[in-house]
């Protein structure tokens, strides 16, 4: 739909819907590689640490830093971060 110019827009319906509930999945891990990961600090910065690629028994990568708590401060996670 083409919208004269100066006339407001329409807005689309956002009505909130409930959020998804978690499902439980147990995944094998085949392989793990040492290597760097990068992670985003809570002042957006980006750091490459130590970390591992996590091979799963479906081909599926994850890569999971390994650090001692405290030496990057991590954001705070919330629910309105996560895209669905």
């Amino acid at each position: 739909m083409t919208q004269e110019p100066g006339l407001p827009q329409e807005q689309p319906d956002v009505t909130q819907e409930p959020p998804l509930e978690p499902i439980k999945v147990t995944v094998e891990i085949n392989q793990a590689e040492s290597a760097l990961v990068s992670i985003w600090a809570a002042d957006g910065s980006v750091w490459l640490v130590p970390g591992f690629i996590l091979v799963a028994d479906q081909g599926s990568m994850s890569p999971v830093f390994s650090l001692v708590d405290g030496v990057v401060k991590m954001p705070v996670w919330s629910p309105e971060l996560v895209a669905y």
